[in-house]
């Protein structure tokens, strides 16, 4: 049979850009007048159902024998003409490896295997897809539409070049390996409804994460750090404890507010297992689990955390960089538990207790608690004001007003005012000298006040008026309050009442 294509490649259809491996087969088939999909199938592939396999088919090495390598290598086939290459950034290097060999010779099984989908909830691990807007336009110029690559990646639902939601065959379609080879206007497509606003902005963005995932499809994850790239994202949060354990409950409750709407999408389902306490697939995307996971589920853990593709990559690439001099236990502890953090923030980067539980985003009582416990030595160190602000300061400060009135005004602490004072005795003593003039007057204007709003009191009801001053006035200005309330005393000897 590969006689046939030996030395005449002017039979074979040239590929579009970005046309899939099965669309091109297909096309060759229609063109060459075959009424056999089998035969078609062993013709390129040298096996009934090797190309029949829309998704991963096998047999490559055979293909590019019989077709002279026209629609590019065998990696250009896997990576760029197969879905693939959404799968691959998530796969282990030895995965990949077993993957490529068993798509160039063969074993269909245990592709499937490798990849994780069988016991996977998104449906069929990637099922046709069409754009109805894509496939007018090729109808009127080619004659025919054909398949495009983006549009079968099982992250995409809507078209990157006409926003189009795109078309979906009736799930028995799928059930079991293609026995046809289908082009775009032979499927009978399910009339699925075109989803609200809301949805399809959602969409979109999971058409950004398909973009930069191919990008990576021959540079994939290291499976240990991506998770701790998820968990360090989650803490920035809030979404950890402070030993780095998850708030799960919280995150569940998120993420369904944000993506409950695509659940009832086809290939969305598994969305719904949110609900329970295990939180379905962001459980074991989160947590340390076997086995390889959906590429969708990771580009809605990815769009959950980080919003958008450069802010996921800066963090991935920054934790990668770390990764180099630390060991994964180390890794996981320095950058998960914020007591290490503080610790090593305080004891070794000279951060105040503050600074350190600032950055952190933790309660500084909790922070000074724990280094308490761990026996952690610590200072509080002098925080600087600008000029302009300490000028303020310093002129509040001696004209004696409250501390209270002063940190309100100046957005400072009471207890930065208090270590300021204590660093110049001057300033503290002139603050003290103006500040008791200024109660003096405030508590002597008060009980004139209040002696002219009770003529007739005694002194005993008086001093039973809530905020009276009279005990203050006679422990700090006796002589005026003696002038003004002589009866206080009704001899030399006797001693006023001072006693709230």
């Amino acid at each position: 049979m590969s006689e046939l294509f030996d030395t005449d490649n002017s039979h074979l259809p040239l590929p579009f850009t970005g046309e899939t491996l099965y669309s091109w087969c297909a096309r060759f088939h229609r063109i060459n007048g075959n009424t056999s999909a089998r035969l078609t199938s062993r013709q390129l592939f040298d096996d009934s159902t090797a190309g029949l396999r829309h998704d991963f088919p096998t047999q490559l090495n055979v293909f590019l024998g019989r077709t002279n390598q026209l629609l590019g290598s065998a990696d250009e086939l896997i990576y760029q003409r197969t879905v693939f290459g959404i799968f691959s950034p998530f796969l282990a290097t030895s995965a990949i490896r077993s993957i490529a060999e068993n798509m160039n010779e063969g074993g269909d099984v245990h592709i499937k295997h490798h990849l994780g989908v069988l016991p996977s909830r998104a449906g069929s691990a990637a099922p046709l897809k069409a754009c109805p807007s894509c496939m007018r336009s090729e109808t009127n110029s080619l004659g025919t539409p054909w398949w495009h690559i983006e549009h079968q990646w099982p992250t995409n639902r809507v078209c990157q070049t006409h926003g189009d939601y795109l078309l979906l065959p009736p799930q028995a379609f799928h059930s079991r390996v293609l026995k046809e080879w289908f082009l775009p206007a032979d499927v009978q497509w399910q009339a699925d409804a075109i989803p609200n606003e809301q949805v399809l902005i959602k969409l979109h963005k999971l058409n950004e994460w398909s973009c930069y995932l191919v990008t990576r499809s021959q540079n994939p994850f290291d499976s240990d750090l991506l998770r701790l790239t998820y968990h360090i994202r989650a803490k920035a949060m809030g979404w950890t404890t402070m030993d780095g354990s998850l708030k799960f409950s919280q995150i569940r409750a998120a993420f369904r507010e944000s993506y409950s709407c695509l659940e009832e999408l086809r290939g969305f389902e598994f969305i719904g297992e949110t609900r329970q306490d295990h939180g379905g697939f962001l459980g074991s995307l989160l947590r340390q689990f076997d086995g390889n996971r959906h590429p969708l589920k990771h580009a809605l853990m990815m769009d959950f955390l980080f919003g958008e593709p450069m802010h996921f990559n800066s963090e991935y690439q920054r934790i990668l960089s770390i990764s180099i001099w630390l060991d994964r236990k180390d890794l996981w502890a320095e950058l998960t538990e914020e007591r290490n953090q503080l610790k090593l923030m305080v004891a070794e980067l000279g951060y105040s207790v503050n600074a350190a539980a600032n950055q952190l985003g933790l309660p500084v009582g909790q922070a000074v608690r724990y280094l308490k416990m761990e026996g952690v030595e610590y200072k509080r160190r002098p925080r600087v004001l600008n000029p302009e602000k300490e000028s303020a300061l310093r002129q509040l400060l001696g004209s004696g007003e409250d501390r209270e009135l002063i940190a309100a005004t100046l957005g400072i602490r009471k207890t930065f005012i208090k270590d300021y004072l204590a660093q110049d005795s001057i300033l503290r003593d002139a603050w003290k000298k103006a500040n008791l003039a200024k109660q003096t007057e405030k508590y002597r204007q008060h009980l004139v006040q209040l002696l002219s709003e009770h003529p007739n009191d005694s002194i005993k009801q008086l001093k039973q008026i809530p905020g009276n001053g009279i005990q203050w006035l006679a422990r700090n200005d006796r002589q005026w309050l003696e002038n003004t309330l002589p009866s206080l005393w009704r001899d030399s000897s006797s001693t006023p009442d001072t006693t709230c």
